[in-house]
């Protein structure tokens, strides 16, 4: 923004959350891809609208007034990988982790199976925040005049994904049974239910899972 005592313009970093809307097509200006948005109960909506609405705003102070901007547009953050058990709890990952703890169940496979009903090589787009962290420090200390975009997202084909994490929670001792999908589905909710009141204290006494640092 700028500075008043000095009259010079600052260099706006901003955090965005919008590479669900934006990478799908790689476009720097959301305003290139969508110009209007939803108003609804959403998950995470009311989120989503006001990281875009940020982005909106900043593009037109770049283009009025030559503002320099660098968005960083994160998809899912996940927890640091040198604090283990210091986590999110909140957050939807971390929701659906301890979800397949208490209830002890999981599907087969969170990715359509092939005809045989075997498990198909997948991915899941997240970092660690310790990553995401560095690259948007580094990024953020170069300086620019313009206005640059950075999806700050994994997209290597790396066959870690939503079955690879409930392997990783077997191995480290936790007992979960993989059922049909449209079974988990159905079942996972009630039982979900079921366990949220014991859901604080089992999260304060289960065993962290240590999952190996990602490629």
């Amino acid at each position: 923004m700028a500075d008043t005592s000095t009259r010079t313009v600052r260099e706006t970093e901003y955090g965005s959350g919008s590479t669900r809307i934006a990478t799908v097509a790689d476009v720097a200006d959301v305003l290139g891809l969508t110009l209007v948005r939803a108003v609804d109960d959403s998950y995470a909506g009311g989120y989503g609208n006001s990281k875009w609405a940020g982005e909106v705003l900043l593009r037109e102070a770049h283009d009025r007034h030559g503002l320099p901007v660098t968005v960083f547009r994160s998809d899912f953050i996940l927890a640091h990988r040198e604090y283990a058990g210091r986590l999110n709890v909140s957050d939807m990952f971390t929701r659906l982790m301890l979800s397949l703890v208490l209830t002890g169940i999981a599907p087969h496979s969170f990715y359509r199976t092939d005809d045989q009903n075997r498990r198909q090589r997948a991915h899941y787009d997240g970092l660690p925040v310790d990553f995401v962290a560095t690259a948007i420090t580094e990024i953020g200390l170069e300086s620019s005049s313009g206005f640059r975009t950075f999806n700050a997202v994994n997209p290597h084909d790396d066959d870690i994904s939503l079955d690879t994490f409930v392997d990783w929670l077997i191995e480290s001792g936790h007992h979960i049974q993989r059922i049909d999908y449209d079974e988990w589905f159905a079942r996972v909710g009630y039982r979900a239910a079921c366990a949220s009141r014991a859901a604080p204290t089992e999260l304060a006494t289960a065993p962290a899972a240590r999952f190996p640092t990602p490629r």
